[in-house]
């Protein structure tokens, strides 16, 4: 079990996320070439990135839900290649993106915020067999930030370095 300062910092963290986002890219432009600079083609651009962290939120809300509301629910994967593919993330406005990445981590924050020591512990089954608690998967989503948040300044760093604008 977290201590409860790990809690809060997590929360912080997650609460952070969606401005940190907005500060680096916010003020692009939406015809800005930069939003589709791709400089490794098995990655995200910016512009899918926006999409994907809206999308993976109301996922993680969803598996949220079910955790508290269920006993043990089965958690199912997501292909996260073929929610790009269904969901169009190369012609998604990324202000759009950012405006839902922000309702939805409002709605993740939610959840959180108000539950018992007990529930944090709540599980679901990811992968069909192996047990994930709430505060694991908060902790999960934190990372999943950290990781995006890397790629997005590499990315700016990249377009700079190609003076892409």
């Amino acid at each position: 079990m977290l201590a409860q300062l790990t809690r809060n910092l997590t929360a912080t963290s997650l609460a952070s996320s969606p401005r940190v986002f907005e500060r680096m890219l916010g003020g692009l432009g939406v015809t800005n070439a930069i939003w589709d600079f791709r400089p490794d083609p098995d990655r995200f651009t910016l512009r899918e990135i926006l999409a994907h962290l809206a999308d993976m939120e109301a996922v993680w809300n969803q598996r949220m839900r079910r955790m508290l509301d269920e006993a043990n629910p089965g958690l199912p994967n997501v292909d996260e290649n073929q929610l790009a593919i269904d969901h169009d993330y190369p012609h998604r406005d990324p202000y759009d993106s950012l405006v839902r990445f922000h309702a939805e981590r409002a709605d993740t924050l939610r959840i959180l915020g108000g539950l018992s020591d007990a529930q944090w512990q709540r599980t679901g089954l990811i992968m069909e067999r192996i047990p994930m608690t709430l505060e694991t998967l908060a902790v999960h989503i934190a990372g999943h930030d950290g990781y995006h948040t890397g790629q997005v300044a590499d990315w700016l760093d990249f377009a700079a370095d190609a003076r892409i604008s």
